[in-house]
């Protein structure tokens, strides 16, 4: 056999093992890329997606995830990615690169005393990153006599990343931030209220800002969770293991669309519309085609799965532990929003938050039932009214509370309060 012959057969073969050799109900696998487990990814462009290995392997794809090239490989421990702009992209965990040649060489710009948990920016030039100090708090609990409080912190830098300073502190550990459009930017957050035998409830401090971080108001989610996903800067969805809630900025009105079991491990979420999303969980791909008020399990995984991402066409990618990279591409002009007439106005619980009382009105005829409770979901309050109600709430400790309307035993809205 010839030389040339060999080369032929050779690279014949390595084509054949970077192309889809598995479908699995419209999620095509992309195997025989890699074994190491694969914990981020974004889109560039229309077309060119970047993921990173946990250990520093850096894969590069032109065709929306159908084929990947190895294009770089750092011996450093990594969380997270994130394209600033075409060409400029950040990447990091203990140790924070940029690259502005669309990640084909990086530079290394500074180490943090722990991985980095999330990784945004507005631009080339201001960016975000946040990073866990974690504090020991005297305690009457525990055998050590303390425990370790995940005090999370935001730092941002104004200077493409040179020089990074702390801006806020977030909370607990799952916080995340997203930007919502130019300038703006949302990011999840708890505080844990100290108290004499140790520690408290958990308070949402979650915050929103429209001035790329100079000013960060108030603005709570509405249902304590951190997997979210806004589409906007004004319509955002937020995920938890019993449910999906839209929230709607400025009209304070959430709107509880599914209510049923997902499960425990969801992790990460985007929604391209108001009527497709993606969730996922360790090991299962659910999809919504219907705003969110329905979803089905599209793909069950033998790999734990880590995240999931689009670019705006519809291209989507999926990416887990040993190599596991699924695409999938989804025909938006073919989904209709389907307005199911449940989405009963609440107007907003006023004032919140509230010192003495707080109100609720709805505009439903017949009987509605109300309960709250507290942040660790222990029962505080419960009554039945039509169409609107004061709560008197000077017996109320500080803190958050969650509370839910029902009419004939079905769930109108779910939302958060906050007593000061």
């Amino acid at each position: 056999m010839s030389v040339n012959m060999r080369i032929i057969i050779f690279l014949t073969i390595i084509v054949s093992l970077a192309k889809p050799i598995k479908s699995y109900s419209q999620w095509t696998e992309i195997s025989y890329i890699t074994t190491k487990n694969l914990v981020d990814g974004c889109f560039i462009n229309d077309s060119t997606a970047i993921i990173i290995s946990q250990n520093g392997a850096i894969f590069k794809s032109h065709d929306n995830g159908h084929t990947w090239n190895n294009i770089k490989n750092i011996n450093s421990f990594f969380t997270k990615i994130y394209a600033a702009s075409e060409d400029t992209i950040f990447a990091g965990g203990i140790n924070l690169y940029k690259s502005t040649d669309q990640g084909f060489t990086w530079n290394f710009i500074k180490s943090f005393n722990q991985p980095i948990s999330d990784l945004d920016f507005f631009n080339s030039k201001i960016g975000y990153i946040i990073i866990p100090q974690y504090d020991t708090i005297p305690s009457s609990w525990g055998e050590y006599g303390y425990i370790v409080n995940d005090n999370y912190k935001a730092f941002k830098t104004v200077d493409f990343g040179s020089n990074w300073n702390i801006a806020l502190h977030t909370g607990e550990s799952n916080n995340k931030m997203q930007i919502t459009d130019f300038g703006s930017a949302f990011i999840s957050c708890d505080y844990i209220e100290i108290l004499a035998h140790g520690c408290g409830p958990w308070v949402d401090i979650s915050k929103r800002t429209s001035d790329f971080g100079e000013t960060w108001n108030l603005s709570l989610r509405p249902t304590p969770s951190h997997v979210f996903d806004f589409i906007n800067d004004s319509i955002g969805y937020f995920i938890n293991w019993g449910s999906i809630v839209k929230t709607v900025i400025g009209t304070d009105v959430p709107i509880v669309l599914y209510d049923q079991f997902i499960d425990y491990s969801v992790k990460d979420c985007f929604f391209l519309s108001e009527v497709y999303g993606v969730i996922i969980s360790d090991y299962y791909i659910f999809e919504t085609t219907t705003g969110g008020y329905s979803l089905t399990t599209s793909y069950t995984s033998e790999k734990k799965l880590n995240r999931v991402f689009s670019n705006k066409k519809g291209n989507i990618i999926c990416i887990g532990e040993n190599g596991l990279i699924l695409t999938k591409k989804v025909d938006l002009d073919s989904l209709t929003y389907i307005n199911f007439n449940n989405e009963i106005p609440v107007s907003t619980a006023f004032p919140n938050p509230f010192i003495d009382f707080v109100k609720f009105e709805i505009d439903l005829a017949g009987e509605c039932e109300i309960f709250v409770y507290d942040i660790l979901s222990q029962f505080i309050y419960q009554n039945k009214f039509i169409r609107f109600i004061t709560i008197e709430t000077s017996d109320f400790n500080k803190g958050a509370y969650i509370y839910i309307i029902k009419n004939n035993g079905k769930i109108l809205k779910k939302g958060k309060i906050l007593k000061i």
